[in-house]
């Protein structure tokens, strides 16, 4: 009886309507595309969680028992966003969808046609982050291992393991998620996936944040048209070494002196 009356009174609101739009929804989006939706947000969420200073240091002390140097949490910070941005969506393309890595970008080939577009990109890029290297609120921010003003060994260490994000996060949003998303929304994937990468840019500078969006459109569209996203890997990776460069070297060079 209770059953019955439950029944009548959700058939008078706009649950069956509700109901059926999901499900009509859920029938004509490509399943690859469905999965993207649900699980691409909760990836980047994780990441962002578990990345912020406090949680990783927090994982780090836990795990060695103490509070190691910096280092240490900026290696941990890596493995996460590695395994999260990369190791879980290649065992998808691979073990569930069965399809080749290189129709994600996952190929360097492309990128050596597109290095006059490279060049220009760095030569634009390269004096702007020279500028903003001066700002207060960068200097403040950046380099994000303060240790690395502390020696050479350190300051090399940190950019070798830096290298291996900006792979995972490349190959995320320049790569797997527009070619998840494209059956269901096209070219409107780009903007899609330029608009969850900005969001992972909450803590940064202001002008990062807003040139996060605009920046990953155009590496998205690079990516998606010459099928690798090797490109902003080079690109976003020689921009942040010589944004580290422009503040840490000048200090190490007058310790070594």
């Amino acid at each position: 009886m209770e059953w019955k009356r439950l029944r009548e009174l959700s058939a008078k609101t706009p649950l069956p309507e509700v109901w059926q739009d999901i499900r009509d929804y859920v029938r004509q989006t490509p399943g690859k595309s469905l999965i993207a939706l649900l699980f691409a947000p909760p990836l980047v969420a994780m990441m962002v969680r578990a990345t912020t200073p406090e949680n990783s240091q927090a994982a780090v002390v836990k795990i060695f028992g103490r509070a190691p140097d910096p280092l240490y949490r900026w290696y941990f910070t890596f493995l996460v966003e590695v395994t999260l941005l990369y190791v879980i969506p290649v065992c998808f393309i691979k073990l569930a969808l069965k399809e080749r890595l290189a129709d994600y970008g996952h190929q360097f080939k492309p990128v050596l046609r597109l290095w006059p577009l490279l060049v220009l990109f760095l030569a634009i890029m390269l004096p702007v982050t020279f500028v903003k290297s001066r700002d207060p609120s960068f200097r403040n921010f950046y380099p994000l291992y303060r240790g690395a003003y502390h020696g050479w060994d350190r300051f090399l260490i940190f950019e070798a393991g830096y290298l291996s994000l900006f792979i995972a996060q490349e190959f995320f949003f320049r790569g797997f998620l527009i070619e998840v998303l494209k059956p269901h929304m096209g070219k409107t994937a780009i903007l899609v996936s330029a608009a969850i990468y900005g969001i992972g840019h909450l803590y940064k500078p202001l002008v990062e944040q807003l040139g996060a969006f605009f920046v990953g459109t155009i590496l998205g569209y690079v990516g998606d048209r010459y099928r690798t996203f090797y490109f902003g890997v080079i690109v976003h990776y020689l921009i942040s070494l010589a944004m580290d460069s422009y503040l840490v070297v000048p200090s190490l060079l007058h310790l070594r002196g």
